[in-house]
């Protein structure tokens, strides 16, 4: 099971990287999976934090890359 997270975790860095519509789509699923793992133990107001920060930067606008 955690060899799946660290791969997921990855996965996620690499969109976040990549910017546009992949970072935009990381963003998102990084929201969701903070969300869903709040319910799960003692650190959930860290989950909840972190998932505001992902919708923030989500619907803030970013400089163009390149």
């Amino acid at each position: 099971m955690l060899a799946i997270l660290v791969v997921f975790e990855a996965l996620l860095g690499v969109t976040l990287l990549r910017g546009g519509a992949d970072a935009r789509g990381g963003l998102a699923a990084g929201a969701v999976f903070q969300l869903a793992l709040a319910p799960l133990g003692f650190w959930w107001p860290t989950n909840v934090a972190l998932a505001v920060v992902h919708v923030a930067v989500l619907v803030t606008e970013s400089p163009a890359k390149g």
